[in-house]
């Protein structure tokens, strides 16, 4: 019978000194060996940080305000294309210098996708609102311009809105709308943006300002969209947060020796 004996390198009796994390010079040991010593710079979570509720909650309204904002912008689409204050809608024109060009684009735009099915028109416009909602700049550190993740979601709403504006009936609807649509997507959030930095209290009340119009515009076209709304605003702000806190007991983030080395430059 074979004796079974353990590998040589948790056997060895070294004598050539204690064992160092140096790669450079010869010790005597081999290159598998694992010393006693090199789990002792071991860190668990060392750089989690721990959420608290309230904290989460506040975080999570600027994912409420741009989806209540995206339904509102939805709700305006439907009554101009229903025929409602299109008058009122009319008034926009000439508020900025650059309208008189958007006006003028207006007739194109209208007629971009007259060979398009309305179906395909829905179907693509809900997708890009999902781009927007998903690449959307949630973040508070670029307060006067737009980051490069949050282009592709401005972008996004563009194409969304020139889709929906092809299928308006005149030319001065399809203008008021895409200036609207252009304050709303690319402006709007720098001005959200900075209101949370600079009053919290503010932006709470922006963001119970924007869902109860989200919900109130879109009950006379949808009491379940509107219903569905106040269930999404509710979730993603309130019970969110929970999941996040409640799933942060199984993250396990580990630190050690065989990390890559962090150069330390001194300027």
């Amino acid at each position: 019978m074979i004796a079974k004996t353990a590998p040589k390198f948790l056997t060895a009796n070294y004598n050539s000194g204690p064992w160092q994390k140096k790669l450079y010079i010869e010790q005597g040991y081999p290159d598998d060996y694992v010393d006693k010593t090199f789990l002792i710079e071991l860190q668990k979570n060392a750089n989690v940080k721990i959420y608290e509720y309230w904290t989460v909650v506040a975080e999570s309204i600027v994912v409420t305000q741009q989806f209540s904002s995206i339904l509102i912008f939805i709700s305006i689409f439907i009554y101009l294309y229903n025929g409602h204050f299109s008058e009122a809608m009319r008034m926009l024109r000439g508020v900025v210098n650059f309208g008189l060009i958007l006006y003028f684009l207006s007739p194109v735009l209208r007629t971009l996708t007259e060979d398009t099915s309305s179906d395909t028109i829905w179907a693509l416009t809900v997708l890009f609102f999902i781009l927007n909602l998903t690449f959307h700049d949630y973040g508070t550190k670029n307060l006067t311009s737009i980051s490069t993740i949050g282009s592709i979601s401005v972008n996004a709403a563009v194409l969304a809105c020139v889709l929906l504006a092809s299928r308006l009936s005149r030319d001065s609807l399809v203008f008021a709308f895409m200036l609207f649509a252009i304050l709303w997507f690319a402006l709007f959030p720098l001005l959200r943006r900075l209101l949370i930095v600079v009053s919290k209290k503010a932006s709470i009340a922006l963001t119970v300002i924007l869902c109860v119009l989200g919900t109130v515009l879109f009950i006379p076209i949808s009491k379940a969209v509107s219903l569905t709304h106040i269930f999404l605003s509710l979730f993603i702000t309130f019970i969110f947060p929970v999941w996040l806190i409640w799933t942060q007991r199984y993250k396990n983030e580990i630190h050690g020796p065989w990390d890559e080395a962090t150069p330390i430059v001194h300027k």
